[in-house]
């Protein structure tokens, strides 16, 4: 699928006009190889400049054709199931400012043609801007709610292998955005110190901003897999010492039950044996075995609480 959007300073929100203008926004969903063919012809570049943009495993960077960039980004996956980021990618020209997402629709896409307050299309580097700071907004928001759920699991009653796999998921998904968030950083770097595009000096500084963002982001991401990494170990020394305690109980309730098992295993035997003839042979064995009993689960007791 293939847009075009427009908004002049005037207009308070974009329009879908029908055939591509200068200025204007073209906005495309997974597009087809007919509609890459047509970017790259408005966009004044080879086709093989834009197919990168429907990698999914494409990785953060900028390349510059003559007077066009095109940023290969990454953003967050809006599917809770699945931790690597989407390809999103942003192409500036002389004439056009170009969005392509790799999925069918895009709801962060959606949300920005309805933001009254982004930039004009006409005004491309502005709009880059903007762009740029949602997906980091986004990938803060992301990586703070992480961090809250790490935060939640860090009493360690109560401790399932549900609780494992949620921190092995996050773990999963914060290693995803690190070799994403390094790579974007590169590119805002890039950006700030090279020629690509001329910026005002507030837009200089919002930028300067935006990589500190980044670089927190990535900083943040190292020491929440760090807690998640000393988390997984406490489960599981509290796993082994669960494991351990009721080893333990069942040895003790084994050796209590070898006792009768051993004096019946006696009375078995075809051989003569004390008091097998005598008429209250049972009760006293059965007496004996209990105090037998009794003083094993006495000694077996007391030698746990020592050791403890």
């Amino acid at each position: 699928m293939i847009e075009f959007l427009f908004k002049t300073v005037r207009d308070t929100k974009y329009t879908e006009i029908s055939e591509p203008k200068r200025g204007c926004w073209v906005n495309s969903y997974n597009p087809s190889e007919e509609e890459l063919n047509k970017i790259a012809k408005l966009c004044k570049l080879e086709h093989e400049d834009v197919t990168d943009s429907l990698d999914e495993f494409e990785i953060p960077r900028l390349e510059k054709h003559d007077s066009t960039i095109v940023f290969f980004l990454k953003k967050p996956n809006e599917k809770k199931d699945i931790s690597i980021p989407d390809t999103f990618t942003i192409i500036c020209s002389d004439d056009y400012f170009v969005t392509i997402s790799i999925s069918n629709s895009d709801e962060f896409v959606e949300h920005l043609k309805l933001t009254g307050t982004l930039a004009p299309t006409t005004q491309k580097a502005k709009l880059l801007l903007q762009i740029l700071l949602k997906i980091a907004n986004e990938f803060t928001r992301k990586v703070k709610a992480i961090r809250n759920r790490v935060a939640s699991q860090k009493r360690l009653e109560g401790i399932s292998n549900a609780s494992i796999m949620a921190l092995a998921s996050d773990e999963d998904i914060l290693d995803q955005y690190l070799t994403v968030l390094i790579p974007m950083r590169n590119v805002l770097e890039a950006l700030y110190n090279g020629n690509y595009i001329v910026f005002f000096e507030e837009d200089k500084s919002l930028l300067e901003d935006m990589i500190m963002s980044i670089r927190q982001l990535v900083d943040t991401c190292n020491t929440n897999m760090k807690s998640i990494k000393n988390l997984i170990e406490a489960y599981q020394i509290v796993f082994t010492n669960n494991l351990n305690n009721e080893i333990r109980i069942l040895t003790y309730i084994t050796v209590t039950l070898a006792i009768p098992t051993f004096i019946a295993g006696f009375y078995g035997m075809n051989i003569s044996l004390p008091l097998q003839n005598h008429p209250h042979a049972f009760t006293i064995v059965s007496v004996f075995t209990g105090i037998m009993i009794f003083l094993t689960m006495w000694i077996v007791i007391k030698f746990s609480r020592k050791k403890r």
